[in-house]
């Protein structure tokens, strides 16, 4: 693998973990709150949540993608 596509993996793989932490964080408050007041931090969470997961698949396809265009 190039020294651009390993750039390319650390940043996704970065944004994985600020996504989920951004996710959690947002849970975490929400769990604090009344109702009426959390759904807006639950719904960010989710979000979030789901912007982590795609970056993840991405990141995986890539890979997947990038073995089989070596094999």
């Amino acid at each position: 693998m190039d020294m651009a596509m390993r750039e390319i993996f650390e940043i996704l793989e970065e944004n994985v973990r600020w996504w989920e932490q951004a996710a959690v964080t947002c849970e975490h408050t929400a769990a604090r709150l009344l109702e009426g007041e959390k759904e807006g931090w639950q719904l960010m969470g989710a979000v979030y949540r789901e912007r982590a997961e795609k970056h993840a698949r991405l990141v995986e396809q890539m890979r997947r993608d990038g073995n089989g265009a070596r094999g």
